[in-house]
């Protein structure tokens, strides 16, 4: 028996692409679907490789205790109303012990979940709230990033000390933080002011 030679293979194929509509769409097919199927990331891979190179993220988790403060700040310094129409409205359950009852503390509209556009000192700034499920609990715990859209770290210090400054005008040294136990994290409950020692 002879073995074929790549001639003979090459005239077969062509010879069945030509009479074979079902073949004709196969070759055709194939190669845009692998395409197609690789390029659906790209958008997405081309803006990470953008916002690695072109920018500077900062992350907050709900569990530290200054989380309400800074998205109270970031609300009203950083986003923009116009681009922003997503809120939250942050009421905790305190206890104040003037009153020796649990009071409803109104905190107001915070950035809500979502992607939200805003500035600060002149730079173009992204902030995205979001959830996150506890592991292995019924618990969620939150997340906020902010994406300043700069290579200057010169601004994001600028913001972290705007926020160190804004937090510590909060009535820190005068005050003792009550934490709750949610399972898996402490988070902060309330706050009580500090008695004078001839109390």
């Amino acid at each position: 028996m002879d073995i074929p030679t790549f001639a003979e293979i090459a005239q077969h194929f062509a010879t069945q692409y030509q009479e074979n509509d079902f073949m004709q769409a196969a070759v055709i097919a194939a190669p845009v679907t692998a395409l197609t199927y690789a390029a659906r990331n790209l958008p997405k891979q081309l803006w990470k490789t953008a916002q690695r190179l072109f920018s500077i993220e900062i992350s907050f988790n709900s569990d530290i205790p200054s989380y309400d403060d800074i998205a109270d700040l970031i609300t009203k310094e950083i986003i923009n109303d116009m681009f922003s129409l997503r809120y939250n409205f942050d009421a905790k359950e305190t206890w104040d012990r003037h009153q020796d009852a649990a009071v409803v503390e109104s905190r107001g509209l915070q950035a809500g979940y979502g992607r939200h556009w805003g500035m600060f000192r002149g730079t173009m700034v992204i902030v995205n709230r979001f959830l996150e499920e506890g592991n292995q609990t019924a618990s969620f715990k939150e997340r906020m990033e902010i994406t300043f859209l700069t290579r200057r770290r010169k601004v994001v210090r600028e913001f972290a000390k705007m926020l160190s400054e804004e937090i510590g005008r909060g009535g820190a040294e005068d005050a003792v933080n009550v934490f709750l136990n949610r399972c898996d994290y402490w988070n902060r409950n309330s706050k009580l002011p500090l008695r004078r020692m001839e109390t």
